[in-house]
């Protein structure tokens, strides 16, 4: 049995607040510089959760850095466009690996035409 201590020093070395699902895809990627030149980049998502979304990039990424993200829809035709935030970005065996927050409104709108209930705060 885990102790109430134990369970606490878990919880807060893990932040997310949604749980994560493993799936591999090729996703698409638009850096919004503020030089007012878009940068497109092709990633390779290794994750997704209702919150955001881990990749590997070939270039690096700044915290804080805005980006547009195409999202593949599973079972239809298109495509989901969300913004997001890079929250880290760590040099990796592969590149670089990218934690990216999907920002709150893209996910709204998002839910809205599901037809489903947006997120609770």
């Amino acid at each position: 049995m885990v102790s109430a201590t134990e369970a606490n020093i878990h919880a807060t070395s893990e932040r997310r607040r949604h749980g994560r699902v493993h799936l591999e895809m090729a996703l698409q990627a638009v850096r919004l510089e503020t030089d007012n030149v878009d940068v497109v980049d092709r990633l390779h998502m290794i994750d997704v959760s209702r919150g955001g979304v881990g990749a590997i990039s070939d270039r690096s990424y700044y915290p804080g850095q805005r980006v547009l993200i195409y999202l593949p829809l599973t079972g239809q035709s298109g495509r989901r466009v969300l913004y997001a935030t890079v929250r880290r970005c760590r040099r990796h065996a592969q590149g670089y690996h990218l934690g990216m927050e999907f920002d709150r409104m893209s996910l709204d709108t998002w839910y809205s035409q599901a037809g489903a209930a947006p997120l609770a705060a």
